[in-house]
């Protein structure tokens, strides 16, 4: 949320190195607590914990900086305000919350009727997808501040400028990551594990399965920023309603007896 503040109070780059900062505490806290100090999980989640008071206490320090244009005001047409942001701001929820709950059903429908094995193989290739998302996230995130401020100023030439690129950096996202997990699937399970001959053997058709979705994946996510910024919220549903038929899919192997 700060960040996104920070964005479009002209103040990017303090946004990032408050999340750099955060992660990099993560990384190097993990290394140390866990190892140096033995301190096993809680160690873990203390990194993690601190990593984000400390992203937390860069990004807020923008609002005593010279930079800072923002102040309190005492909203006005409170409840309309808050349908609007509500509406406008679902189609973007919603797909970060689908992701989640997604991956625990599956978690536990892969447990129910296949085994370790095929889990140990879904662990990476859903990691890998998280970063694909990010990738996403990004682009949307970096378009969003320029395209609100052009919307507003009616410089409609700009928001097709700032469209063109995020679409091709997009298509190089969505090629790339595909184009990986189909040539290389096993480099995933290597990443995460050393994996035993039957993982390597499973593993090639599920993550090549699992990728084709990567082509349209970064376009959908981007596609929910974008009409959000553009204020038009129900452009977005129709990805909203293709996940949906994911969730009842997914509900349906939870609550059905019957072999997935």
């Amino acid at each position: 949320m700060l960040a996104a503040f920070l964005r479009n109070d002209n103040h990017p780059e303090l946004a990032t190195i408050g999340i750099l900062a955060g992660g990099l505490f993560n990384i190097i806290g993990d290394y140390i607590f866990v190892f140096t100090f033995d301190m096993g999980i809680l160690g873990a989640g203390l990194a993690t914990a601190v990593g984000s008071g400390i992203s937390f206490a860069v990004m807020v320090s923008h609002f005593w900086s010279k930079k800072n244009t923002l102040v309190l005001r005492k909203p006005t047409g409170f409840l309309r305000k808050l349908r609007k942001i509500t509406v406008t701001g679902f189609p973007t929820f919603f797909v970060d919350i689908a992701m989640g709950i997604l991956t625990v059903l599956f978690n536990r429908q892969i447990m129910k009727y296949l085994d370790s094995n095929a889990l140990a193989v879904y662990g990476p290739i859903v990691n890998i997808g998280t970063i694909v998302q990010c990738c996403a996230y990004s682009v949307g995130q970096a378009a969003q501040p320029i395209i609100t401020i052009n919307y507003g100023a009616k410089k409609w030439r700009r928001i097709k400028e700032t469209l063109r690129y995020a679409l091709y950096t997009i298509g190089v996202f969505s090629i790339f990551w595909t184009a990986l997990s189909l040539i290389c699937p096993n480099f995933y399970i290597y990443i995460f594990m050393k994996p035993t001959k039957t993982i390597l053997d499973i593993a090639p058709t599920i993550i090549r399965c699992y990728s084709i979705s990567f082509l349209l994946l970064p376009l959908n996510i981007f596609s929910t920023y974008y009409f959000q910024v553009i204020m038009k919220p129900r452009a977005a549903y129709p990805i909203i309603r293709s996940m949906l038929k994911d969730f009842k899919g997914a509900i349906l192997c939870v609550t059905h007896d019957s072999n997935y």
